[in-house]
């Protein structure tokens, strides 16, 4: 599957983390670009050093979940159905993704 920039896409899994955090196991996510494409052009590795929350929650799931220890990261805003945590920023593995039917895109959302 080819993860696009500013579309939707569901979590998909068990995660305890999306579980305890959103109150459910599949949130909807904004995707926003791969973590390396961000500014700054650094991967979730090093954003860890630099302070960078999201990664260093990432990099904390990544070790309980067993997510893929590669650069395949992308960034994006967290949609909640109760609004409380929407567009909360969270870094998600590529295999994490699932797409959402119909596809919907950000700039669709706004502009239609």
């Amino acid at each position: 599957m080819k993860i696009e920039q500013r579309t939707q896409y569901q979590i998909k899994g068990k995660s305890k983390y999306f579980k305890q955090k959103y109150k459910t196991y599949n949130p909807i996510i904004w995707i926003e670009d791969l973590v390396i494409n961000m500014p700054g052009n650094e991967t979730w590795k090093k954003l860890i050093g630099s302070g960078n929350i999201a990664a260093a929650l990432y990099s904390s799931r990544m070790d309980k979940e067993n997510l893929p220890d590669d650069d395949n990261v992308y960034y994006g805003k967290i949609e909640t159905s109760d609004m409380v945590g929407c567009m909360l920023g969270e870094m998600v593995h590529e295999s994490e993704l699932e797409e959402v039917k119909p596809k919907v895109s950000l700039f669709k959302k706004i502009f239609s």
